[in-house]
């Protein structure tokens, strides 16, 4: 589908310019019979190629790549609507588009396992007992059971969900999920050093909520493209996610394993069990007092120590860097593309968004991983 739509910008810019195939081969370094199968779709051009025949008819870089991404719906969760941007939408279209680039490429086909679609719309205990239904399904389909889940992030992938974590510019935007139902779908995580790495793991499983409970409003997307993300004026859909997520994340059957038996919790419990489950401090409190394991007074009294030890924001006892592999698949499949002579060095600056420094390091580490296996 990208050939396509980049040999047809390619061939109408062309024209429209009045420049011929001998002229634009002759100036961006092809010959006239590959330029000629680019314009038919039947070939991809080169990263660098294309940017410089962009400037050449005065078009930005993005504008070759719109018809697929006018296509493209995002959800967004955030706390702050006006932090989305149109240069983080950009941004976003053209991530999901070079990840479905680098399939086609590899000649990768679109795996049809996304989760069946339900849509709800409540949030009442009747709900939440289906959620919680729904989401111990989730994790019977994909073949984890009750156990903690060691990767959430390779999980996802290993199952039809492409994730990408990036930095978002700001703190206040935490997950996007990407749809297109002739494409797929991708969940976009906010890698930002001020969200802890559980609270990433957390927003991962919310976006995948909103794609089994609200796939069909991604086709709505002015009236479905801001949600509010706080406090009581948080709409159903919100608390419909974070409910499946702390359920999916943190089972009760597990959970009540893990939690001692004739003394009240303390606060080393829970960071034990968060340390287990890979999730917040918050997580798992929310999860003790909705299986009924500490009162709403405990549940206070934890929040409390949280706020005096200027824990609100920051994680206690964090999870380290090296518990997170994200980008895995898709520095994969860009090494094997490049590894293969399918793509250039300056065509895997793109995808990463590297310079050249940065890129030439990436595949140095690729060279070594290599020598070691």
């Amino acid at each position: 589908m990208i050939k396509r739509i980049i040999g047809q910008k390619i061939e109408s810019e062309r024209k429209r310019v009045g420049l011929s195939l001998e002229d634009v081969a002759k100036k961006i370094g092809i010959s006239r019979q590959t330029l000629s199968l680019v314009e038919k779709g039947e070939s991809l051009i080169d990263s660098e190629k294309l940017l410089y025949f962009a400037r050449m008819v005065g078009r930005p870089i993005s504008f070759f790549f719109e018809e697929m991404t006018s296509e493209v719906q995002l959800f967004f969760r955030a706390d702050s609507a006006e932090k989305i941007t149109s240069t983080l939408e950009n941004t976003l279209k053209e991530k999901y588009g070079h990840y479905v680039e680098l399939e086609e490429i590899l000649g990768i086909k679109l795996r049809a396992q996304l989760p069946q679609s339900m849509t709800l719309r409540t949030f009442s205990d009747l709900d939440k007992n289906l959620i919680a239904d729904v989401a111990q399904q989730e994790r019977k389909r994909l073949g984890i059971g009750d156990a903690p889940i060691k990767n959430v992030f390779e999980l996802f992938e290993n199952n039809g969900i492409r994730i990408f974590v990036f930095d978002f510019g700001n703190s206040d935007l935490f997950g996007v999920t990407c749809y297109n139902e002739k494409t797929g779908t991708c969940i976009f995580i906010n890698g930002n050093t001020n969200i802890p790495g559980e609270r990433q793991i957390f927003t991962v499983a919310h976006e995948y909520a909103h794609l089994i409970f609200h796939r069909d409003q991604f086709a709505d997307q002015e009236t479905f493209k801001y949600r509010k993300g706080v406090g009581k004026s948080k709409v159903p859909e919100e608390k419909i996610a974070d409910y499946f997520a702390g359920v999916f994340l943190v089972p009760e059957e597990y959970l009540r394993k893990l939690a001692p038996i004739g003394y009240k919790i303390t606060v080393a419990d829970i960071i034990y069990i968060k340390r287990i489950f890979s999730v917040s401090f918050k997580t798992i409190l929310k999860r003790l007092i909705q299986c009924g394991l500490i009162n709403s007074k405990e549940n206070s009294n934890f929040y409390g120590l949280l706020v005096s030890r200027d824990y609100k924001i920051r994680e206690p006892y964090p999870l380290e860097a090296k518990d997170f592999h994200f980008n895995k698949r898709f520095e994969n499949l860009s090494r094997n593309a490049y590894e293969n002579g399918l793509i250039s060095i300056n065509k895997v600056a793109e995808l990463h968004g590297k310079n050249m420094t940065e890129v030439r390091e990436l595949i140095r580490a690729w060279g070594e991983l290599g020598s070691e296996s």
